[in-house]
C-alpha cells in the first residue's frame, strides 16, 4: 500500500512538471541558454522548445521505475519462500524510493535550468506579466 503512494506520487510530480512547463513556455523567450562552460558562459543558445525534453524525461524514467518495481512486486506474489517474499517486496520499496528520489532531483535540476536560463524571472515578475501590467515594466 505505501508502495502504491510513493508511485502516485511520483507519476503526480512528473505529470505536474509537464504542465508547469507548458505553462511556463509563454513566459520563456524563443532563444535561451542551453549549455554553460566551466566559467559559467553560455556556449549553446536553443529553443524555448528543447525544454520539453526534460519533463519527458522525467516521465520515461517515472515509468521505468514504477514498472520495474512492480517487476518485483509480482514476482514477489508468485514466490512460496517467505524469505525470498520479503526480500522480493523489500527491493520494490527500495526502487520506488529511489526512482521517487531521482523524479524530485531531475525537477529541483530543471528548475534550476530555468532559473539560470531566465536570471530576471522571478514571482512578482510573473504575476505583473499575467495581470497586464508589464508594459511599464522590461521584465523579459
Amino acid at each position: 500500500m505505501k508502495n502504491n503512494v510513493i508511485r502516485k506520487i511520483m507519476c503526480v510530480l512528473a505529470v505536474v512538471n509537464l504542465v508547469v512547463m507548458a505553462v511556463l513556455m509563454s513566459f520563456l523567450p524563443e532563444k535561451m541558454p542551453m549549455h554553460y562552460d566551466l566559467n559559467g558562459v553560455v556556449d549553446r543558445w536553443g529553443s524555448k522548445y528543447e525544454n520539453f525534453i526534460f519533463p519527458i524525461i522525467i516521465i520515461v524514467m517515472a515509468i521505468f521505475w514504477i514498472a520495474f518495481s512492480m517487476y518485483f512486486e509480482r514476482k514477489a506474489t508468485r514466490s512460496t519462500e517467505d524469505k525470498e517474499i520479503k526480500s522480493l517486496e523489500a527491493n520494490a520499496k527500495v526502487l520506488d524510493i529511489v526512482g521517487l528520489c531521482q523524479t524530485i532531483f531531475f525537477i529541483f535540476m530543471e528548475a534550476f535550468g530555468l532559473y539560470k536560463a531566465i536570471n530576471c524571472w522571478n514571482f512578482s515578475n510573473a504575476c505583473l506579466y499575467i495581470s497586464g501590467s508589464y508594459s511599464n515594466y522590461d521584465i523579459f
